[in-house]
């Protein structure tokens, strides 16, 4: 639609078609029709706003599904209602459509726009799987929003019931699974939510537009590029029409000319309507301040709950405002933000939570706000956020191994960065130096942070923290952490960043890659089924716990100023697995606890469990040694 003018030629335009190479005329071919294209989808998405603003016009949707005539009149018509809703989807589906053309015949595969994105959408979002199955329902000839008075709805049985059109499967099985649960949850209709599906849907469509257009600025430059070169060197191809620079490129049947005005600020009109794109994007994303939260029932056969949330809720408590909103929730979990986080859950607090005045660690869910939780998490404004409800497994006491987990972080950063030469911490020569070094880690753990265990850490949780940028400075990092400088060092070093400066630091991918590889070396140790044929998981892990443990102890010893006692303390206790000194056994040059690579033949599953047992009742006596010297030394 207006991709082209058409202009009556005169005799004294004069206006002629200079014979050019076969391949200067498929270049300008292919042009023309990659331009009409881009303009079409232009013209689609101002056609999709335009509807959008005709819904507004007419109608104030909330999002309890309540509607409102914008006239004042109190009688909602729901016939009006689907046709403006009907000429919306249909409208931001067609230009879906032409987007995906376009990528087909002019992006190169392995570029795809809408394997890249458009599908990553239909994938990741209900909403948008349903509203492109309810655009193709409404045009078999249905109508898909009832309204009983008072809120609309979907209804879902109606819609399932239809046999006009298919039901992608995928789709169907949620759709049943639905109907299923709102039924067995004592409602007589399964009726499904219209404006937050709505919403989002359309949200997913101006993010799709915006990022097509930025992502299709370089494809189509490429073209214009190859333009300005050719009539740089054939300025014979250009000649004047109406005042426009015209290349013609050929003839058809009818005598007519086809070319195209070639202008030299394309990429000004392409930045153009990409900013036009993310400023709509922003405005739809920002329309009364709202963002989704949706809470997911992982583990039990309930439904999602998608609330809308605007900024007259920032300051209630998130955990608060999750339990009015939901049912029956007994925990609350984060993971999509921190990664497994068990123990924080049954404990009922954050890892971390971003303050005005910095990071603070293993917050109380108490004690954070939902603004807190964006601010900490900012990408929450677009994306969404998202609750888990009562999904849960077992936990230890939260704070029980943290400074263990710390020294033997610290031991085995210091060899990691050994290996791939990325080095801050002096290397040991023997095991007292081992000590000397972990414990010099250890005195700046406990001066970082806070001045109690409660307000410091997990090392995956300071590592994920680090992990959210390619970029630090450690000056600000310092400053936002309250963490000593040289501890901070070390993390960033064994996350994969290399110093730059002294003072910037910034991700590594090659480094990265080497700490990984040899991280991932020492986790498939414990995997090794040291020449049985049984799985000796258990046995490698209680072993690895032991040692850890065993470090944390001599870190302990040597505050006190006591390491001599380590020898003694560790003879004493791993005397009662010495009967199965041929599998297991103390290596006194490292200190620790030894496997041997392969088993006699005489090895049993019966030994295993025997050996198991001994080991957990040891580690239980170091725990409650470790215990008693915690409580003597002031921390």
């Amino acid at each position: 639609m207006n991709s082209r003018n058409c202009y009556r030629i005169n005799e004294d335009d004069k206006l002629m078609i200079t014979k050019m190479s076969e391949e200067h005329e498929q270049l300008f071919r292919k042009y023309i029709d990659v331009s009409a294209h881009y303009q079409e989808i232009m013209q689609l998405y101002d056609i999709m706003l335009f509807n959008l603003r005709e819904v507004k016009k007419h109608f104030k949707f909330n999002f309890d599904d309540t509607v409102e005539n914008v006239t004042g009149e109190k009688k909602v018509n729901i016939i009006e209602v689907n046709a403006v809703i009907n000429n919306t989807i249909s409208s931001a589906h067609t230009l879906i459509e032409s987007i995906e053309n376009y990528d087909k015949l002019y992006i190169p595969e392995e570029k795809s726009f809408k394997a890249n994105n458009i599908s990553v959408v239909f994938d990741k979002y209900f909403s948008y799987r349903f509203m492109y199955f309810i655009r193709n329902y409404m045009q078999h000839g249905h109508i898909p929003i009832s309204y009983d008075g008072k809120k609309m709805y979907f209804q879902l049985s109606e819609i399932l019931d239809a046999k006009q059109i298919k039901i992608n499967s995928d789709l169907k099985r949620s759709l049943q699974y639905f109907e299923n649960a709102i039924i067995c949850n004592g409602e007589i209709e399964p009726r499904f939510a219209v404006v937050p599906v709505l919403y989002e849907y359309f949200l997913l469509v101006c993010k799709i537009s915006y990022e097509f257009f930025v992502c299709i600025k370089e494809n189509y430059l490429m073209y214009t590029e190859k333009i300005d070169y050719v009539l740089q060197h054939y300025p014979e191809y250009i000649t004047n029409l109406a005042g426009n620079k015209y290349v013609g490129v050929y003839i058809d049947t009818y005598n007519g000319s086809h070319g195209f005005i070639y202008t030299e600020n394309t990429e000004k009109n392409l930045n153009s309507w990409i900013q036009k794109t993310e400023n709509n994007l922003k405005r739809y994303q920002d329309n009364n301040h709202v963002f989704i939260l949706q809470i997911e029932y992982c583990l039990e056969e309930k439904l999602p709950k998608m609330y809308f949330v605007n900024d007259d809720a920032l300051s209630r408590n998130l955990k608060d405002f999750c339990l009015e909103k939901g049912n029956d929730i007994r925990y609350l979990s984060y993971e999509r933000y921190y990664g497994k986080m068990s123990m924080h859950t049954v404990y009922r607090r954050y890892p971390y939570i971003q303050f005005k005045d910095g990071i603070r660690w293993n917050v109380s869910y108490d004690d954070v706000t939902i603004e807190d939780f964006i601010r900490t998490f900012p990408e929450t404004r677009k994306e969404g956020l998202r609750v888990y409800a009562n999904n849960v497994g077992g936990a230890d006491e939260l704070f029980k191994y943290l400074m263990s987990q710390w020294s033997w972080y610290f031991d085995q950063a210091k060899n990691l960065l050994d290996m791939v030469g990325n080095m801050p911490i002096a290397k040991a020569v023997d095991w007292i130096g081992r000590i000397q070094v972990v414990y010099a880690c250890i005195k700046l753990f406990r001066k970082s942070f806070s001045t109690k265990n409660t307000g410091k850490p997990m090392v995956k949780d300071l590592k994920c923290y680090i992990g959210k940028k390619n970029n630090w400075n450690i000056l600000e990092l310092q400053n936002n952490l309250h963490a000593e400088i040289e501890l901070l060092d070390i993390v960033l070093r064994e996350s994969g960043f290399i110093c730059i400066d002294g003072v910037n630091y910034k991700y590594d991918k090659e480094i990265a890659t080497k700490l990984e590889n040899e991280r991932e070396k020492e986790f498939k140790k414990k995997y090794d089924k040291h020449g049985t044929d049984l799985n000796c998981f258990s046995l490698n892990d209680a072993v690895d716990e032991i040692n850890i443990q065993l470090l944390y102890y001599a870190i302990l010893k040597k505050e006190q100023g006591k390491i001599e006692e380590y020898d003694y303390f560790t003879r004493k206790i791993l005397s009662s697995i010495k009967k199965y000194d041929k599998y297991i056994y103390w290596d006194d040059i490292c200190k620790s606890l030894r496997i041997y690579d392969v088993f006699p033949n005489d090895f049993t599953q019966e030994i295993e469990d025997d050996i198991l047992r001994l080991l957990y009742d040891i580690r239980e006596k170091i725990e409650m040694e470790i215990n008693k010297i915690e409580a003597c030394i002031e921390m």
